[in-house]
């Protein structure tokens, strides 16, 4: 679970190193910037690090990009906090299927998803 936020970051720079999962999802899972699986340190500090990501990903058809980048109105802080729920869940859901790892708290991330 994501714990730390530092809001005086700049906007996080994507590299090489984030997009090492072969899938733009398991990317997407691995936006924490820990050395462990503490998970601790979110790298989706806000929009505009979400929107660097969505740009460095390729997820995104241009077009589909190109106007996630213009509607900025949406970016409001719980949303961001939903974004960053929804992914701690799917990483949940994931360790609970692949290693029956996460207990009851993964059991319930699957359902949710």
């Amino acid at each position: 679970m994501v714990t730390r936020h530092d809001r005086g970051l700049p906007a996080t720079e994507w590299g090489t190193a984030d997009f090492v999962g072969g899938h733009p999802a398991l990317d997407f899972l691995n936006t924490v910037a820990d050395t462990g699986k503490t998970r601790d340190a979110d790298k989706f500090v806000d929009w505009p690090a979400v929107r660097a990501w969505a740009a460095k990903s390729g997820l995104l058809a241009p077009a589909d990009l190109a106007r996630f980048q213009r509607h900025v109105r949406q970016d409001g802080a719980d949303e961001l906090a939903a974004l960053q729920r929804f992914r701690e869940d799917a990483y949940a859901a994931i360790r609970h299927l692949t290693a029956g790892d996460g207990g009851s708290a993964g059991a319930r991330a699957v359902e949710r998803l």
